[in-house]
């Protein structure tokens, strides 16, 4: 699946308003080192994130496209493979080679759970994952020539009820899903297999039909497939346009490469391509196939590429390979993202103990305080702060900041709330603790305070408990 394949129009204008900035800005060049090979890439506009798929580490990597650095890596099940982000942008879908299963992380918690397609697949090597329609996913298998598989649609809302569908055909060799933001149809190449196919399924009917398929022994390059966001074209990586509605080619780009297109413009598709030490990106007229434009991106590069992500207006260029991100991209304000990270419980008041955020986000600006409210009179509480998401029972409430991502560190020396259970925790980097810590620009910290509440022992609780938590995307 490639990396543009699902930027709607509504994910473009969260690229211009989160993400990027006027086109008006000298381009920056962006170079990411990967802990290990990546499967698969996709965009979370509304996080201004990339994740990519890892199979010999079991996890997702968290790239951020502010700072352009590795921010994390999410446990995952064994082998992930082939990713997609919900629709509605809270989920991450992964497909599981070798286990039967695909995954549905939480981005909130950052949680998983799995869901089992073995016995409708056909077969253990689960490939690829796509969110065709809100709730109803589209799943592949990839035994190639050493078994069968099948594809299978999992229908979300209705208890993960699941059923085969593409006209119940054996599809089998490394089935790459691919669609136009919105559309009706949905494309599966199954480029490892010969000869090369192409199918068109159609999202109308509840059973997902196949309604058009290349004339086999004729396409190649469906691994590098790219939908025309209008719908009315496929191109693959051979450079052979198909005409949707038949996959009948129509028109061939010499040379080929990587194809994609930006999610405002169907009238220019590109290709990447290796050039020695550089990637070459060159944009053709849909109408008449004449070269447009070229863009070089400047090296190290990787030995293959995998995707290719043409941002919107004008906004960048991302190719990606091996373990290797390369693009070049209008240079991102800091978004300064704030969000609750967690619930507070009830402690004896009745009331849930919550912290938040006063002031602004950027470090120089030196401005910021945690405020504490609802706590039992005068309580003794200390506030924490570290990195990664979690939610663990803790005294009477919740840990919502992971122990085991990083230590656990604490913001001052405890403190005394007032008689009407609130406090103010000034979070000051000119000072200890804060002015040696590791919070720097675009780094993401959760904090969250425990506080005492020995009345609460009376009926049955621990004497202590956590307030909310909240996390802060810092800025400069």
């Amino acid at each position: 699946m490639l990396l543009n394949a699902r930027l709607s129009s509504g994910v473009a204008a969260a690229l211009l308003s989160v993400a990027f900035v006027p086109a008006a800005q000298a381009q920056q060049a962006v170079n990411v080192l990967l802990p290990a090979p990546q499967h698969e890439v996709v965009l979370d506009p509304e996080r201004a994130v990339l994740y990519a798929s890892l199979p010999t580490r079991n996890t997702i990597a968290v790239v951020s496209m502010q700072s352009w650095t590795l921010l994390k890596e999410l446990p995952v099940p064994a082998n992930p493979r082939g990713l997609d982000l919900s629709l509605d942008g809270t989920r991450l879908y992964t497909a599981h080679f070798n286990t039967g299963q695909i995954s549905v992380l939480d981005l909130a918690t950052e949680l998983y759970t799995t869901i089992n397609v073995a016995a409708q697949l056909g077969d253990q090597r689960t490939w690829d994952v796509l969110e065709v329609q809100p709730g109803r996913l589209l799943v592949t298998g990839n035994p190639n020539s050493n078994g069968f598989a099948y594809v299978v649609q999992v229908l979300l809302n209705q208890g993960a009820a699941q059923s085969r569908v593409a006209s119940g055909r054996i599809i089998r060799g490394g089935p790459n899903l691919e669609m136009a933001p919105g559309a009706n149809h949905v494309y599966i190449g199954e480029p490892s297999f010969s000869p090369d196919s192409v199918y068109r399924l159609d999202l109308t009917q509840p059973t997902a039909p196949i309604v058009a398929e290349d004339d086999h022994g004729l396409v190649s390059g469906s691994l590098y497939m790219a939908v025309q966001p209008n719908d009315e074209r496929v191109y693959l990586g051979s450079g052979q346009a198909l005409a949707s509605a038949t996959l009948d080619q129509v028109a061939l780009i010499p040379g080929g490469g990587v194809a994609a297109f930006a999610s405002d413009d169907p009238f220019r598709v590109w290709y990447a391509r290796l050039n020695g030490t550089a990637i070459q990106l060159k944009a053709y007229a849909v109408a008449t196939d004449a070269l447009l434009e070229t863009i070089n991106l400047a090296g190290p590069v990787p030995t293959t590429l995998s995707d290719a992500l043409i941002l919107p207006q004008g906004l960048g260029y991302v190719v990606v390979g091996d373990n290797r991100i390369v693009g070049l991209v209008q240079p991102a304000p800091c978004a300064g993202v704030v969000s609750q990270a967690c619930s507070g419980a009830l402690n004896s008041r009745g009331l849930s103990g919550t912290l938040t955020l006063d002031g602004s986000t950027s470090i120089s600006a030196n401005g910021m305080s945690l405020r504490l409210s609802n706590l039992p009179t005068r309580a003794v509480h200390q506030v924490i702060y570290g990195q990664g998401s979690v939610q663990l029972a803790f005294g009477d409430g919740y840990l919502c900041i992971s122990p085991y991502t990083a230590p656990l560190r604490r913001l001052g020396a405890p403190a005394v709330a007032d008689e009407n259970g609130l406090a103010t925790r000034t979070l000051n980097f000119a000072a200890q603790p804060l002015l040696s810590s590791p919070i720097t620009s675009f780094s993401t910290w959760r904090f969250q305070a425990m506080y005492r509440d020995p009345a609460a022992i009376a009926s049955g609780g621990s004497g202590f408990n956590m307030t909310s938590a909240v996390e802060i995307s810092f800025c400069p």
